[in-house]
Parts: structure tokens; sequence; C-alpha cells
């Protein structure tokens, strides 16, 4: 799969959004229990712009141990009590790691107001970090968290940027497509880099009559991105 060869493995190599990277890595080193206005890193943007990615790649760099609280777990009042609180009191792991606890899709559990009553105690009463993770930041759902939350706010990545990404798929897989084509992926994307992948993946060696971007330099097409067929 293509969304698993060219997934970054590092946090310079993320596509997009670099101007969230340093306010995030500054959020994360100098957190403090103490500060209950930024106690909670809430990233926010469309599906598939890489919120979850680039929380594992900063953590990851900086290693840390991730807690997971995924919307596939029971995300009760119940089990936050009883599996999530305790853990929010351990700073480090036994390996000497700090520990980080990274919510995801916190505005995907509908009008269950109990599960983001609960993650607000957490957020509350936590020693180390939290990280939550939606893709509507001004749902009403999430709104109670709000208070405690640094807003990292994920964009739509530039043409540049994914132009730089397609060259480089393409290239390497040998597929041949039309700059208009590339135009057309990225309009219909909204910022949707796995559905970008997947699109290259399912039209690989389909040709047209138009110039392939293969055709020229990654250098050379500054110029022609916006006006040449």
């Amino acid at each position: 799969m293509y969304t698993t060869k060219y997934r970054p493995n590092k946090l310079e190599d993320f596509i997009g959004n670099k101007q969230v990277i340093q306010p995030f890595i500054r959020w994360l080193l100098e957190w403090d229990a103490n500060n209950k206005k930024t106690k909670c890193a809430l990233v926010s943007g469309v599906n598939g712009v890489g919120k979850s990615l680039i929380v594992e790649l900063l953590l990851k760099k900086h290693d840390y141990n991730i807690i997971e609280l995924s919307i596939d777990d029971d995300r009760d009042k119940n089990y936050i009590n009883e599996m999530i609180k305790p853990l929010l009191k351990t700073k480090k792991t036994f390996a000497g790691q700090e520990n980080c606890l990274v919510v995801s899709d916190i505005d995907s559990n509908g009008g269950d107001y109990g599960f983001i009553g609960s993650l607000t105690e957490c957020i509350k009463e936590t020693c180390i970090p939290i990280i939550c993770i939606c893709d509507d930041r001004y749902s009403q759902n999430i709104k109670p968290i709000l208070n405690y939350c640094v807003d990292f706010k994920m964009l739509k990545p530039s043409y540049d940027d994914v132009y730089r990404l397609i060259y480089k798929v393409v290239t390497t897989e040998e597929i041949k497509i039309s700059k208009s084509m590339v135009d057309k992926l990225y309009e219909q994307s909204n910022g949707d880099i796995r559905s970008i992948l997947n699109n290259l993946q399912l039209g690989t060696k389909k040709t047209d009559n138009s110039k392939n971007i293969q055709n020229y330099s990654i250098f050379d097409t500054a110029g022609q991105l916006f006006s040449q067929e």
C-alpha cells in the first residue's frame, strides 16, 4: 500500500503544516501540570491531513511513551476512571520514558457527555501531558475541554508540498500522469493525503496524451506548476 510505503518515519519528512511543529514541540517540552490552561493539546484538522501521524512522530522524536485511548476502546466513565485515570499519575515508565496520553476522535462520541465529562476530569487531574485529536474543533460535544487546551489547527497542505510527494511517488513507481490530473487530485483531496496516495495506486500505469510530469525535473517545474499542461 502506498499509504504505508510513503508514510513518513520522522518528523522532518512530514508533509505540510510545518508551522505547527515547533510550537507543538515547545508545548510538549515545557508542559507544566500547574498550568491549567495548557494541560492538553487539541490537534484538529480535516480527515487525512495527518493529525495522528504528526502526534506519533513528535512523541517518537522526543522518546515519549504513548498511552492511547482510541475510539475502538470502551470510553465510558467506568473504563476511564478504572483504566486511564491511574495512569495519569505515573510520569515515567520503568525504562525512564515520559508518559503521554493520546485520545483520538474525541468529536466522534456523538452526544456522549459522559465521555467528555470524564475526559475533562482527566485533564484537570493529570500529571502527564494529554493530546486530544479531532476533525471538528468547533463541535459542541468537546466544548467542556476547551478551557484547558492549547490549539494546534492543521491546515490543508499546500499545492507545492503535495506536488513534491506526488512527484516522488510517480517517479518511484513509474506512473504516468498528466499535470492536469495532479491538479485534479489535489483539488478533490481537500488535504487528504491518504486519499491522494490511494488514488495514485488505483490509477497506476494509466497514460494519456498529455505531458507527463516525469518529463520534468522537480526543480524545472517551479515556473510551470500552475500554467503548463
